[in-house]
């Protein structure tokens, strides 16, 4: 009986453990962002807005935000910023999404977000609140 016990009660956590991901609320992040780090002559802007992010100053030095572009997104629990954008190129629909790690000040002035590519290494990039 007691094996029967201490089975279930190693079960029971792991089936809600394996609920869908769990997203954060995204007006934690409403706001205008400017890069910090690394810093170049013309800052990169962050527009956070209602699940929208808007990019300005992108280039290639700030992958994945390579481009002035608008972006849908999410925050997982686990602390993981979601970007998505979609778009015709002429013949069928494009779709990119990518995973960046987030890590916001307990003032919520500061933003680190990590990005890690396949074929290069870590990008990271900080941001304060504007």
């Amino acid at each position: 009986m007691k094996n029967k016990a201490l089975f279930l009660f190693l079960l029971v956590p792991f089936l809600f453990s394996c609920e869908s991901e769990s997203y954060l609320p995204n007006d934690i992040l409403d706001g205008y962002w400017v890069s910090v780090q690394p810093a170049k002559s013309s800052s990169l802007i962050l527009h956070f807005d209602d699940g929208s992010l808007s990019v300005k100053n992108g280039s290639w030095n700030y992958r994945p935000f390579t481009d002035n572009a608008s972006w849908s997104y999410q925050i997982t629990t686990d602390s993981v910023l979601i970007i998505s954008q979609s778009y015709f190129d002429g013949d069928d629909y494009e779709n990119h999404n990518y995973s960046l790690s987030l890590s916001l000040s307990s003032s919520g002035k500061k933003l680190t977000l990590c990005y890690d590519p396949p074929f290069s290494s870590v990008r990271q990039y900080s941001f304060v609140r504007r």
